[in-house]
């Protein structure tokens, strides 16, 4: 907790009550330019001699707390956006992925109420070639109106990105298929998103990703602990020989007379301490990182 004293107005201090520690301050303008733990204290008036203002922004912090996510629905796995075929389409068009690969700038979603009614989304249309080509249409406008740069040439299992998502279809589309990508949530699509895991998929999808020098983040992760246990075990080994010819120097120094060994000692001595500090360091990288993983797998 802390405590805003008015000592000699406009000018006072913030005392820290957990320990008294207080920190000067010469008007309230002054105070509000200050951080103090993290922390800006912005009064709009000063007080008078001996006022003083208690915050407590920290103590009921615990009591406050409160779950915000209370049921598996309420995670975030579905694919935040969601494609359907053309109902009359008739090539062979199938869907293969589909992907948020930025923000989205999806067209306004569907609206079937509206006067006219909104459609929603976007909409693919494919023109058989050779070679087939799509063009996409932003169907938030009646009638729908072509979306810049949203034209090219369609090539089976390679994907089209647009307006931050990207679709990959497999198969020949015949001249006048669809395809629309709009919003997961919109009603022409209707509870599709129940069984969409695509968010899901992506994180878990994140482990096999290549990461460390062309290896998978498990690989990756393998070899760096192994590094590390290396490293640290090469650390103890060199403490352990820096320890042992720091004894067998102070053992010569004794033997010989007239001779001054308490420099070169000394020496050996930090940096037997340099290695030991140097192996605690590694130590403390492996928990931390074990840590991160293991977090990152719940």
């Amino acid at each position: 907790d802390y405590e805003v004293r008015f000592t000699t107005p406009p000018a006072g201090q913030v005392v820290r009550l957990s320990d008294g520690k207080a920190t000067a301050f010469t008007d309230i303008a002054n105070l509000g330019t200050q951080q103090i733990d993290g922390l800006t204290f912005n009064l709009t008036s000063a007080g008078a001699a001996g006022e003083r203002v208690l915050f407590k922004p920290f103590s009921a912090s615990a009591a406050n707390m409160q779950a915000l996510v209370t049921s598996p629905r309420d995670l975030a796995a579905a694919n935040p956006v969601n494609a359907a075929m053309g109902t009359s389409n008739g090539g062979t068009l199938q869907l293969a992925g589909l992907t948020a690969t930025g923000p989205l700038t999806l067209p306004a979603n569907a609206n079937p109420a509206a006067v006219p009614p909104v459609l929603g989304g976007v909409q693919l249309e494919f023109t058989a070639g050779p070679p087939t080509t799509y063009a996409a249409f932003d169907r938030g406008t009646n009638p729908p109106t072509a979306i810049p740069g949203g034209t090219g040439t369609f090539v089976s299992g390679q994907p089209i990105s647009i307006n931050g998502w990207s679709i990959t279809l497999q198969g020949s589309p015949k001249t006048g298929d669809t395809v629309t990508v709009g919003n997961a949530l919109d009603p022409q699509y209707g509870d599709a998103y129940t069984r969409n895991a695509g968010n899901a998929s992506a994180l878990v999808s994140v482990r096999d990703k290549k990461m460390f020098d062309e290896s998978t983040m498990g690989d990756g992760y393998a070899g760096l602990m192994a590094q590390v246990g290396t490293r640290t075990q090469s650390a103890l080994y060199a403490a352990e020989l820096s320890s042992t010819i720091a004894s067998n120097l102070e053992a010569d120094r004794t033997a010989v007379s007239g001779v001054n060994l308490d420099e070169e000692a000394a020496k050996l001595i930090q940096y037997q301490q340099a290695y030991q500090a140097s192996a605690k360091m590694l130590q403390i990288a492996q928990g931390i990182f074990d840590s991160l993983i293991q977090s990152m797998g719940r």
